[in-house]
């Protein structure tokens, strides 16, 4: 409810998963991504938000 207006379609499905559905397997997303477009959705830039520690 509190990502209505943001964007994000209802239902939307990204990627496949291999035979019983453990791991993705086409179009597989790391979870930094995810935060990234769920901040954007938001209106916020996600590289002000974080920081760089040794290289990480």
């Amino acid at each position: 409810m509190w990502l209505a207006g943001g964007g994000i379609r209802q239902g939307y499905a990204h990627g496949r998963t291999d035979d019983i559905h453990y791991e993705s397997v086409i179009d597989v997303v790391c979870m930094c991504g995810r935060y990234a477009t769920l901040l954007h959705a938001l209106g916020l830039n996600h590289r002000q938000l974080t920081f760089d520690h040794k290289g990480r």
